[in-house]
């Protein structure tokens, strides 16, 4: 905002300069100015120049002259939003055992909405102890599943497993899907096996916050995981928190 305001105060000291000089040329006669709204154009040339600078105006038209401001920016170059500035804080847990699952304090269990399993792991997930994981986690909302190294694979939104609501108004979880995830988290093959509601979209933490948004988009999905340069797995994207942090930085850029 300050250096908006010094563009607008030297624009108008030049301005007056420049009039005050183009008023003693043409009172000594300076043929170059017989046109009074050539000079005048001429002496409140700068003091445009700082309001298209500054921003207050894009369009001047008058003295038979017409100007559009050329600074056509993108969004993306006045925005330094980076993917971590929008990393979502989950609480979440990996899938252990049913033992673990029964010690686990009711707090705990009501926070959890994030649930992790290891890709290729055999002999160690089944269909019933996960749907009794499900079960005890009521606000879950995201399976993740990761390599043994702890590298992304993909989310799968966790009402893609629920079946009908039972006579109580519980949520019923479907066993035959909870069978083929089973089996494709043993053969490695999760993304490719439910490639019909599994997000895999992945950015950099060092990507732009726009090229994520622009992603987001074009797969179309509503979040995405961010890694190190490395690979290093470091969270989760909601397009929603993108949308917001882009909003909210462009509104501060048009107000400074």
């Amino acid at each position: 905002m300050q250096d908006r305001k010094k563009i607008i105060i030297a624009g108008i000291s030049s301005s007056l300069l420049l009039l005050i000089i183009l008023g003693i040329l043409q009172e000594r006669g300076a043929k170059f100015l017989n046109l009074s709204n050539q000079w005048i154009l001429l002496s409140i040339l700068p003091i445009l120049v700082a309001l298209f600078v500054g921003g207050y105006i894009t369009k001047f038209k008058g003295f038979g002259v017409e100007l559009e401001s050329a600074l056509k920016a993108s969004v993306s170059s006045s925005i330094d939003l980076k993917a971590t500035d929008a990393l979502s804080d989950i609480p979440g847990d990996e899938k252990q055992s049913l033992e673990y699952l029964h010690k686990m304090p009711r707090e705990k269990a009501l926070s959890i909405r994030w649930l992790v399993f290891e890709s290729g792991r055999r002999n160690y997930y089944t269909p019933y102890g996960i749907r009794e994981y499900l079960e005890k986690l009521p606000n879950l909302s995201f399976i993740e599943v990761r390599t043994k190294e702890g590298q992304f694979i993909c989310y799968i939104p966790i009402h893609f497993f629920k079946g009908q609501i039972d006579s109580g108004g519980y949520d019923r979880f479907d066993m035959e899907i909870l069978g083929r995830f089973v089996s494709a988290i043993e053969q490695g093959n999760v993304q490719e096996s439910f490639s019909n509601v599994a997000i895999s979209l992945v950015v950099k933490g060092s990507s732009s916050l726009v090229e994520v948004l622009k992603a987001m988009r074009e797969e179309p999905v509503d979040m995405a995981a961010v890694i190190s340069d490395k690979g290093k797995y470091l969270g989760v994207l909601f397009s929603r928190d993108v949308e917001r942090k882009v909003a909210d930085a462009v509104l501060r850029s048009k107000a400074a």
